[in-house]
């Protein structure tokens, strides 16, 4: 089993990462340094894959320190492969460091500060997403009612507690997710079914409040997939605990006639 790793490092900007014409990552954190590792196996696609990096300039009157520092941000794409060993054996793909001097970011404009087109030696097949429907922003505005009702089904299946609809809802993204990561989708959903289960079970579970006019559609570089995000970029629909929470980040793309959540 192979795995695609994506490690970022930003401090002090407001950061994005694109695979694929596709914003897998975003950064806002303006007061902590961050580090994120996430796998993008179900990101990969046969052949020639790109990533962009987009930097926003912070004026420095804006960021909250309390001991002064660099901005900063740096990416790593590794390649891990299984062995006969316990350590998998590693390869760095791509590696980028920002340099303030030689890439000077105007504040406020979300600047392209690196770009590579690479083959990677392994993908996983084909995703539904590469072959949905072609988008422009037109095409978005007509299709936003159908976007903002999927989007609302996931907050019912909250509000009514029902693991099977919240499966059923991301049945696409889950045969995908466990291709792309070598499992078995019984054995996926099973884990996750269990997961929603034992949050509804909890008496204090309470979905928060949503407002399907207020969530934020984004039609992605590639034309192909909308992410939906809820107001301040959090995700659209959420529950919680008193102790735990449950979030659901929502790509969709239309699948023949109908939006079908993919990521």
């Amino acid at each position: 089993m192979s795995l695609y790793l994506l490690e970022t490092q930003c401090d002090g900007l407001l950061a994005q990462v694109f695979i694929n014409g596709v914003e897998i990552y975003r950064e806002a954190d303006l007061v902590e340094p961050t580090f994120r590792q996430s796998k993008v196996n179900h990101w990969i696609i046969p052949g020639d894959n790109s990533i962009q990096v987009r930097l926003v300039g912070v004026p420095v009157e804006s960021l909250i320190r309390e001991h002064p520092r660099s901005p900063d941000f740096r990416l790593e794409l590794k390649w891990m492969r299984e062995t006969e060993t316990e350590e998998p054996d590693t390869t760095t793909l791509a590696s980028f460091r920002w340099d303030a001097e030689i890439r000077p970011l105007p504040p406020g404009v979300p600047t392209p500060v690196f770009t590579q087109t690479l083959p990677l030696p392994e993908a996983f097949g084909t995703w539904s997403w590469q072959k949905a429907a072609l988008l422009d922003d037109d095409a978005l505005r007509t299709s936003a009612g159908e976007i903002r009702s999927l989007v609302e089904e996931f907050h019912t299946a909250l509000v009514r507690r029902n693991a099977a609809s919240l499966l059923a809802l991301q049945r696409v993204k889950h045969e995908e997710l466990a291709r792309a990561l070598g499992f078995s989708l019984h054995s996926l959903e099973s884990s996750i079914h269990e997961g929603y289960e034992e949050l509804f079970a909890d008496p204090h579970w309470l979905p928060m409040p949503f407002d399907r006019d207020a969530l934020v559609l984004e039609l992605q570089p590639n034309g192909r997939l909308v992410s939906v995000r809820g107001p301040g970029g959090l995700p659209p629909v959420i529950g919680r605990t008193q102790q735990e929470g449950l979030a659901f980040p929502i790509m969709a793309a239309r699948i023949g006639n109908a939006w079908t959540v993919v990521r």
